[in-house]
């Protein structure tokens, strides 16, 4: 293959998610022509892809030296300085990028981010509003907008707003749960079951969208439904919090001691698997992933003090939720060269 050839082998091959071959043939070209802007950027974004956020800073700047006037370099480098904490970095970099191609909506969004995440919201929504103005189709900028909303406690425009991204990101698991979560707050129950299930079609094995399912059918008020969705994420590897869910699902009576035991030593491996594991989370983290929301803690179980004692721990300080993940909510890296 050809340099050119090989680029868009690479390319391809970064679409599918082939991070490491995607790198390799990005180095091989470089390795034949260091003055390639192109791939020194496609490297560095693949780098980051693969944690190497340090390296991918490299590239992203070797880039940029070689040809300091494409857009993409600059929202780039300044979404992986975002990733890694550099704040003021990040947006300098966002800001250049919009000076350069005005029309540019990835950067719009960036900056929003930033905006959000200090707590300016109408600067935020400001500039989310800007680039959707640019791009009616950007996904994430409608994501962003929702987020603002709930923020701001306009949980009707979150609907529609995370709607907009819904539609546009089918697939999208983190759109998905946000999108469900503000149907609960508005009582649209049903819709919020329908939208998980569709969701669960397409990835069967996700246990956290079967707990969410699961919450929706109990909302609903479809015990069996809830139960079904409870008891096969639980079933799935990895994931403690699905036996948990399962069993502070329904208020429960104990008609023996050997049932008080038997429930005592699951719920008590349960959370000892989920501080092993490290799954544990603050309150606030809660509400960003509504792995378990608050009305699923309500429950009273009867007749077993130890269990109330474990679950009043879990809703004082340590609620699970499934971390480690990539937030949903990080800066957007452009696919295209």
């Amino acid at each position: 293959m050809n340099e050119g050839e090989t680029f868009d082998r690479a390319f391809q091959l970064q679409r599918q998610g082939d991070w490491q071959k995607a790198r390799e043939l990005y180095a091989a070209i470089l390795a034949v022509n260091p003055d390639n802007a192109g791939a020194w950027h496609m490297h560095g974004v693949v780098l980051h892809r693969l944690g190497n956020s340090s390296a991918a800073i490299d590239s992203l700047e070797c880039a940029i030296r070689l040809n300091p006037k494409v857009a993409d370099f600059h929202n780039n480098l300044g979404a992986v300085h975002y990733d890694v904490g550099n704040r003021k970095v990040s947006q300098n970099y966002f800001v250049k990028a919009i000076a350069l191609r005005p029309d540019y909506a990835d950067p719009l969004v960036n900056l929003a981010r930033i905006a959000r995440d200090i707590g300016q919201l109408t600067e935020a929504k400001q500039l989310v509003l800007q680039a959707l103005a640019i791009s009616t189709a950007h996904a994430e900028g409608w994501q962003l907008l929702g987020l603002i909303d709930v923020a701001t406690g306009e949980i009707p425009l979150a609907y529609q707003h995370l709607r907009n991204a819904r539609e546009l990101q089918p697939n999208s698991t983190s759109v998905a749960l946000r999108f469900s979560h503000v149907c609960c707050s508005l009582g649209k129950f049903d819709e919020a079951a329908k939208n998980l299930a569709d969701l669960v079609v397409g990835h069967p094995n996700d246990s956290n969208l079967r707990i969410r399912l699961g919450e929706a059918h109990e909302l609903r008020g479809d015990v069996a439904s809830a139960r079904n969705a409870f008891a096969t994420s639980a079933v799935l590897p990895s994931n403690p919090i699905g036996t948990l869910r399962q069993a502070l699902a329904f208020p429960i009576v104990f008609q023996t001691q050997e049932e008080i035991d038997f429930y005592r030593r699951q719920l008590t491996s349960v959370i000892h698997e989920l501080t092993d594991q490290r799954f544990l989370a603050s309150p606030v983290d809660l509400q960003q992933w509504g792995c378990i929301p608050p009305y699923a803690l309500e429950h009273q179980l009867e007749n077993n003090v130890a269990i109330k004692s474990a679950l009043s721990k879990l809703i004082a300080g340590c609620i699970p939720t499934t971390e480690p993940r990539p937030s949903p909510n990080g800066p957007i890296l452009c696919p295209s060269p």
